[in-house]
């Protein structure tokens, strides 16, 4: 399990996972035989005796994301900036003096600072999910340590709120929606503005991105089409069960509640939680901005936009279809779990492949959307990766 404070920096990857011809190769696997299939079942129960905060407090924000029912990259906001208020909190605190501070009241301080925040409705649930977990601490650990590790978590809340809080989500713009051939033609995409958010570990929205999508007509472009249809009269119970597992609930809350299930497994302390927490949920918040930057460039249609007879799955999300978001966003989580937990890569890897098959299989995405968005996943979790080997730093 790879430790906060590793830096190992020579450490080599797997080629074959490095290598896009893999997954297009896997792909031709899975058409012909997918027998079984793992994956963890996620849970989303809610304890204030939780042993470890970091666990409960993305429980807490991601069934709030799932009430409000929240776009994917809004969940993925969300989540990443509560898990950097935590971690920022538990550096700092490891820097100023740790022996004065309670780490879970450190935890408390900025997760109830940042949640109340994004979700002021809910200010009752999160004030007396605080006031529970915080009396309970006030039973095993010293009065002033909590109370000036809340606060501490509490300022440090405030200030990622600060410089997190130019986001304007709800901005539509239809007047701008381009027209032509092979083009989205839609009404009020969802975040189209979001491809232009802050990232965190990338330099910036456009630092990753894969080649244009095939030209509208050409030979590699009906081939798709054609693929799409076929695979959508011949869905097996299994890859119908596959496309239920990943699109019955947003990807960001999947692959945490695969880390909260890890973290568990592991029995891994507070920090190296916190660590896992931010790299995953900051590597797909990047993701989505990266991914969103692209769909808003070339504003593909979707496969039921050309395709008159085809059947979908699940419903079509209402934006671009070019890259896969699902693709991006599991191939950089599973790049990152496959690195806090060395020995379950090969797991994740399945996970990340299953994930964006699912979206093919469900007739939502075309196959170049699946693999290009897996090697800009790939791509964008290589980026994260390295970010981990480096000295521990706080996100700005």
């Amino acid at each position: 399990m790879l430790s906060h404070n590793h830096h190992n920096h020579s450490k080599m990857f797997s080629n074959f996972f490095s290598n896009i011809i893999f997954y297009v190769i896997i792909f031709e696997i899975l058409q012909i035989s997918l027998l079984s299939y793992s994956a963890i079942k996620p849970t989303f129960a809610i304890s204030s005796s939780e042993t470890n905060p970091i666990i409960t407090w993305n429980n807490l924000a991601s069934n709030i994301t799932l009430n409000e029912k929240l776009p994917p990259p809004e969940i993925s906001r969300v989540l990443a900036l509560l898990d950097i208020s935590m971690y920022n909190s538990l550096l700092i605190a490891q820097n100023e003096m740790p022996n004065n501070f309670s780490n879970p009241s450190v935890i408390i301080g900025a997760a109830y600072t940042v949640l109340k925040d994004l979700f002021p409705n809910y200010i009752d649930q999160i004030s007396s999910y605080k006031n529970k977990i915080i009396s309970n601490l006030m039973k095993e650990d010293d009065k002033k340590k909590v109370v000036w590790g809340f606060d501490l978590g509490n300022r440090i809340g405030k200030e990622v709120i600060l410089h997190n809080n130019n986001v304007d989500s709800k901005i539509v713009i239809n007047e701008t929606i381009p027209k032509g051939d092979c083009i989205w033609n839609g009404k009020e995409p969802v975040l189209p503005n979001a491809g232009s958010w802050k990232t965190f570990v990338l330099k910036s929205d456009s630092e990753i991105q894969p080649k244009k999508p095939f030209e509208c007509g050409s030979k590699e472009d009906l081939q798709d089409l054609r693929y799409v249809l076929e695979l959508s009269l011949k869905r097996s119970p299994t890859q119908i069960a596959l496309i239920h597992f990943w699109g019955d609930k947003p990807a960001p809350i999947i692959w945490n509640s695969i880390l909260n299930e890890y973290i568990k497994k592991y029995n891994m302390s507070i920090f190296d939680s916190s660590f896992a927490g931010v790299y995953l949920n900051v590597g797909i918040y990047d993701a989505f901005v990266s991914c969103w930057y692209t769909k808003y460039t070339y504003w593909t249609e979707r496969p039921f936009q050309r395709i008159t007879n085809l059947t979908t799955e699940i419903p079509t999300p209402n934006f671009p279809s070019y890259t896969s978001g699902h693709s991006v966003v599991s191939t950089t989580a599973s790049k990152i779990l496959g690195e806090v937990f060395p020995n379950e890569k090969d797991h994740f890897r399945k996970l990340a492949i299953y994930a964006s098959m699912s979206r093919l299989w469900a007739g939502i995405h075309f196959k170049q959307d699946i693999v290009n968005g897996i090697d800009q996943g790939l791509q964008i979790g290589d980026k994260v990766v390295q970010d981990m080997h480096k000295p521990p730093h706080i996100f700005q």
